[in-house]
């Protein structure tokens, strides 16, 4: 019982968007949690997770994830709209997604579930995507974020 009232406790207190799982210290300090064996994670969780701890960076990734926060627009040069995400593992992904080339997604929540394709990068907070759209130069694979039925590409 008492464990059950300080679980009801923490969770009225977390901050909008902090996943419990991160917040009773179950993640680690770079975005990947430690609770989520990886024989419970999907393909692709497993993939990022790999990815993450292996710092490898430049690898055509698809994921699903819950939007925890909405990022100001990045305005420096080109135009990009940013979110992050949290993996059902409690990885967290920075979302990058040039509106100069496709539409924002709309209307998108925090607790919002998305289904993202792109090109993750490294970092030490848990990564990020980016080219979630169809690159004009032909370099890059095609991308694509799915919120709510629609795909913007």
């Amino acid at each position: 019982m008492r464990i059950h009232l300080i679980s009801v406790a923490v969770a009225l207190l977390l901050p909008t968007g902090v996943s419990p799982a991160v917040a009773a210290g179950h993640s680690s300090a770079h975005g990947v949690s430690e609770v989520t064996p990886a024989k419970a994670l999907g393909k692709r969780d497993r993939k990022l997770r790999w990815a993450f701890r292996n710092h490898v960076s430049e690898i055509q990734v698809t994921c699903k994830g819950v939007v925890v926060a909405k990022l100001p627009d990045d305005v420096f040069d080109i135009r990009h709209q940013r979110f992050l995400i949290e993996l059902k593992s409690g990885q967290t992904l920075l979302i990058v997604h040039n509106i100069d080339l496709v539409k924002r997604v709309k209307p998108l929540r925090v607790r919002d579930e998305v289904t993202v394709r792109g090109e993750y990068i490294w970092n030490e907070k848990g990564g990020l995507i980016h080219y979630t759209h169809r690159d004009p130069t032909g370099v890059h694979r095609t991308g694509w974020i799915k919120h709510r039925g629609k795909v913007y590409r």
